[in-house]
């Protein structure tokens, strides 16, 4: 069955070369993608051997957060409750 209208030798080209390149920016994305969370679950193995509450609160001075904010005050709220006695350590 021939398809309507007729596609050249330059179209075919074309609409190979974009599935390429659609191809490629998948693969890219998927490898930023997995390096990203690499770098997460390497920062969070270094975070188990150190006070998760002392990192948060010089990460939230440093980076000029105010503590009193509604939402980051939640945050240190159940960071500073952590203990090894209710961490399962």
């Amino acid at each position: 069955m021939e398809r309507w209208p007729p596609v050249g030798p330059a179209q075919q080209a074309t609409k190979a070369r974009q599935a390429t390149a659609t191809l490629l920016l998948i693969a890219i994305f998927k490898l930023l993608k997995g390096a990203a969370l690499i770098a997460v679950a390497i920062g969070a193995m270094k975070l188990l051997h150190q006070d998760v509450a002392e990192t948060v609160l010089h990460w939230i001075s440093f980076l000029r957060v105010d503590p009193e904010n509604k939402l980051i005050h939640g945050l240190l709220a159940r960071l500073l409750r952590v203990s090894p006695i209710n961490s399962g350590r």
